[in-house]
């Protein structure tokens, strides 16, 4: 790992956002919003496209909310 990237044995690369390696291709079909999202803010560096991910105890995430 390099200053905000991850490398692979295959000479790949992959960007580090705050400490997570977003392992998204984007020639790959995105199904979830949060993927396009995730590649999104790993192209650009753009970490105010995240959102605030805080929970406290006992909460439900706004996402799983809307889960059936």
């Amino acid at each position: 790992m390099e200053a905000g990237k991850l490398h692979c044995a295959r000479a790949h690369s992959y960007a580090v956002i705050e400490g997570v390696p977003i392992l998204l291709v984007e020639e790959a079909r995105q199904t979830h919003v949060e993927g396009a999202r995730s590649l999104q803010v790993a192209e650009t560096g753009d970490i105010s496209q995240i959102g605030n991910l805080e929970i406290v105890p006992g909460q439900i995430d706004l996402f799983v909310q809307e889960l059936d």
